[in-house]
């Protein structure tokens, strides 16, 4: 069986990561370049290292790291979330209810971790690892 992502997960579409406290982030604001989003997928860096920067929990704040964010206490930790269009989320809540645009904030805190890491051009140093790995925009499809 062959499943095309298109056909479950629009491309045409803007997608977000919402943690159901009520806040999202939009996925052009993630993601390094336009070309790197696919739908919900991101190459280089999307949702999953949001995700992970801001439900890391642990009672030491060692997380072998130079980042000051201080990421061992997430402040998504123990939340849900969810994937979704941002069309599909606005029919969902009719725009009330106080949720909250967080993209800038993440996109702060993202750089902060990544340039504590490889120092202010982190940008271009995670592209290109990224076109030496695949070779591309995408990874490779099995």
């Amino acid at each position: 069986m062959l499943v095309k992502e298109e056909t479950y997960f629009p491309q045409d579409q803007q997608w977000i990561l919402r943690n159901l406290t009520k806040q999202f982030v939009r996925s052009e604001v993630i993601a390094l370049k336009p070309e790197f989003i696919r739908g919900p997928s991101i190459s280089v860096l999307g949702f999953g290292e949001v995700v992970m920067s801001r439900i890391c929990w642990s009672t030491s704040s060692f997380a072998s790291m130079s980042d000051t964010a201080n990421i061992s206490r997430g402040v998504w930790a123990g939340h849900r979330l969810g994937i979704t269009t941002l069309a599909r989320h606005r029919d969902e809540t009719n725009e009330v209810g106080g949720w909250s645009d967080v993209s800038d904030e993440v996109a702060r805190e993202t750089a902060v971790i990544w340039e504590s890491e490889y120092s202010a051009d982190w940008r271009e140093t995670l592209c290109n690892h990224w076109y030496q790995k695949y070779g591309g925009f995408s990874r490779p499809v099995y």
